[in-house]
């Protein structure tokens, strides 16, 4: 009886930390991903194809924005309308008006080659007036990755049942892999499984990796393949020069598309979290900047000056928020605060040129 009476008093207690958490600290649910949900956010996509609301194809007297990009754009984690291309829309309008209309054409696992490719292939047939390019630094790395491996179909697994399944089927037991890999990879399915139906376990989780980032138990790595990748940008590897020239091209290519066709164009460059302060302590994993070479921002600005392509750096923004930005653990995710910003330093750009 002691026993049992010990189990439903620690059952009694993890419940109320759980409510507590749902409460207080809502954000720890953003940890919650399945097919077709985000964030613990359900979503749905419409006919295009593209998380937005139905629109008409003829746009009518409307002036249209396609808004381009990755899962930043897309909005993992947040509601709809608490992504940069509605909060957008909401401002352009006003309380009364409906003659600015956003498109969030953002996919998971985009980057610059499948975003023009999209605009080539179907963006470009919806007649948009103005075309913005939400840009993640972590494009450039993936970038690189889809044109040495020849990987032309964007993996985007949120409009495609097949290869979310591919993704669920990793946590199947795989006999070509060392039994030491196979428990690692079945106790981390574990942990995220745990982590999307639970906050009170997200919590604990999220700040005991942020400790053990902080006190060096666990690091992170520049030459783990996926790691590094995201941080080409930084100029960390000697093919630094050839991934940031892949990039660029396909950028200028993309404002060259739309010149010829008299769209106007804004890059937005989103930037990391840790990128937010230069106290290593101050970013989640602890990323030591010391071997960093590039300035990444300012390339990309410096380059679109040079090419008369409008463009919009968040970092500055961001670093002066006295809000939080990002969702816990995680570098490169905006919050609905991070949304917020944007939508509004790129309204005010708007102002000058649509208005």
């Amino acid at each position: 009886m002691k026993i049992l009476k010990v189990i439903v008093v620690y059952v009694i207690l993890i419940l109320i930390f759980e409510l507590f958490i749902r409460f207080f600290y809502p954000e720890y649910g953003s940890l919650n991903h399945n097919f077709r949900v985000t964030g613990g956010i359900p979503f749905k996509l419409n006919s295009y194809g593209l998380r937005d609301y139905e629109f008409n194809f003829d746009k009518g007297n409307k002036f249209r924005i396609l808004v381009l990009g990755d899962s930043i754009t897309f909005g993992t984690q947040n509601k709809l309308d608490c992504t940069y291309p509605k909060v957008l829309e909401k401002l352009l309008n006003g309380d009364r008006s409906s003659k600015y209309q956003t498109i969030n054409a953002g996919g998971v696992g985009g980057n610059t080659i499948y975003e023009y490719s999209y605009l080539k292939e179907k963006g470009i047939k919806l007649k948009p007036d103005y075309v913005i390019l939400g840009f993640c630094l972590n494009d450039i790395g993936n970038n690189y990755a889809v044109e040495k491996n020849g990987i032309t179909k964007n993996p985007n697994f949120w409009d495609n049942p097949e290869g979310f399944r591919a993704v669920c089927n990793s946590k199947v037991w795989n006999k070509n892999l060392l039994l030491r890999d196979n428990l690692a990879m079945q106790l981390n399915s574990f942990r995220w499984g745990l982590r999307s139906k639970s906050y009170f376990y997200s919590f604990v989780d999220v700040n005991l990796t942020r400790l053990m980032y902080r006190y060096g138990i666990k690091k992170y790595s520049f030459n783990i393949y996926e790691e590094k990748q995201q941080m080409l940008c930084f100029g960390i590897d000697a093919i630094s020069e050839e991934v940031w020239q892949l990039t660029l091209n396909k950028i200028l290519e993309i404002k060259n598309f739309l010149d010829d066709r008299r769209i106007k164009f804004l890059l937005v460059v989103f930037p990391y979290e840790f990128q937010l302060s230069n106290n290593i302590k101050d970013n989640f994993f602890n990323i030591n900047k010391t071997k960093f070479k590039i300035d990444p921002q300012e390339r990309l600005i410096n380059f679109c000056r040079e090419k008369r392509i409008d463009a919009l750096d968040m970092l500055p923004y961001f670093k002066k928020s006295n809000k939080k930005i990002y969702f816990p653990l995680d570098y490169c995710h905006p919050n609905v605060n991070g949304h917020r910003i944007a939508a509004e330093e790129i309204y005010n750009i708007l102002l000058q040129k649509i208005r």
